[in-house]
């Protein structure tokens, strides 16, 4: 068996729960197909640490930083701890899988002291991000600076997956002389987490049950409208109400349509998911060629439930449109079309008649955790197959 040293800056118990799950899952099914991961994540301090075997550095800016900045102060003792492993191990391949996007550049130093190829992880793209930094400075910075590293990062790499297709176009585009070197592996669920999660009632409630997993405001994203066309369908009596799964504010004049429940185990949330009617994905708007995927999209469409997506054309509508069961998307953010959305996924859900079956088998073939890790692990394959030509030439 190989080993690969996994570079996940986020991974559990980080807060960023998102961030870390394709990390986790990756490492829990390598074995499978030949590859024994070390990990090598951040140290967050201030908590208690599982005994997991998984090696954790701090990043020596202080908490207080911000969050975008902190992940620069990870490079150097991250690279360092790579090096001391090398001693105490063989290493055959380093794997960076980001954002945030400096470990990338941890992994290309671990990879030149431990004489290994490297294959990086754009989980989001880096330059051709659809959302720009939110800070002033940073997006001043970025253009000229994030581009000289990117393209450091990508041509140390024997190999760059991208987890969206339009962000595969689009680095083809860019760095034409790099493109055989780039794949697409897309986010996705794990059946495993959905063993025994029992099937919702076939019976329809009072009202239609909208949920949306994740905190539903942000920085960049502004709930605002959605509440505006939902209080508009309610308009002459609660049809519908959304709860969301993490934190949120409830307008006051909304209280008998919103509930937010605060964080929720992943089993909790996947009950929830399940035994709702309706789930809503809700982005950001964006004009963006690389349009994102949000994580949940894959186990909203395992759960077989209707979906409801506002979100910009592309990846993630297109996902929707070709696996949910049941669905009505918006990409005009316009109220009008959300309240013709909720009226059509209503009259569906009021007539109880079964949704069309979903393609499960080529969902499940494309979009399982396992099948995803089966596909990584060839690429590990091929790349160290590669090194091993090399040295057999010399």
């Amino acid at each position: 068996m190989r080993t690969v040293l996994l570079l996940a800056y986020d991974y559990p118990p980080a807060a960023s729960v998102g961030a870390s799950i394709r990390a986790v899952k990756f490492a829990r099914y390598l074995p499978e197909f030949g590859w024994r991961p070390v990990v090598l994540a951040l140290d967050p301090g201030g908590r208690d640490l599982p005994d997991d075997g998984v090696e954790r550095v701090p990043t020596w800016l202080p908490p207080h930083r911000p969050f975008n900045l902190r992940p620069w102060g990870w490079i150097p003792a991250a690279a360092r701890r790579a090096s001391a492993l090398a001693g105490t191990r063989s290493i055959d391949l380093v794997f960076a899988t980001c954002p945030p996007f400096p470990p990338a550049l941890a992994a290309v130093a671990a990879a030149r002291r431990l004489r290994c190829p490297l294959v990086t992880d754009f989980r989001d793209a880096w330059t051709r991000s659809p959302y720009p930094e939110p800070s002033r400075a940073m997006h001043r910075l970025a253009p000229p600076l994030f581009a000289a590293l990117e393209r450091r990062v990508l041509r140390r790499s024997a190999a760059l997956v991208l987890n969206t297709p339009s962000a595969l176009a689009a680095y083809r585009r860019a760095y034409p002389d790099l493109a055989p070197r780039m794949h697409h592996l897309p986010n996705g669920y794990d059946e495993a987490d959905f063993a025994g999660l029992a099937a919702p009632a076939a019976a329809p409630g009072a009202h239609m049950q909208i949920v949306h997993a994740g905190a539903f405001a942000s920085s960049r994203r502004d709930p605002a409208p959605f509440l505006r066309a939902l209080a508009r369908f309610n308009a002459g009596g609660v049809r519908a109400r959304l709860t969301v799964l993490g934190d949120g504010a409830v307008p006051p004049d909304m209280a008998d349509q919103v509930t937010c429940t605060g964080p929720l185990d992943h089993g909790a949330a996947l009950r929830a998911m399940a035994a709702a009617d309706v789930l809503l994905v809700y982005q950001q708007p964006s004009g963006s060629q690389v349009t994102a995927v949000a994580g949940k999209t894959f186990e909203y469409l395992r759960t077989g439930r209707a979906i409801l997506a506002v979100a910009p054309a592309g990846d993630n509508i297109d996902l929707v449109r070709r696996h949910a069961t049941r669905h009505a998307c918006v990409t005009n953010y316009g109220e009008d079309a959300m309240v013709a959305a909720l009226e059509s996924l209503h009259a569906g859900w009021r007539s109880g008649a079964p949704p069309p079956r979903r393609t499960a088998a080529e969902f499940e073939a494309c979009y399982e955790r396992r099948r995803i890790t089966q596909r990584l692990a060839g690429l590990f394959d091929a790349v160290a197959g590669q090194r091993s030509l090399r040295r057999d030439q010399v």
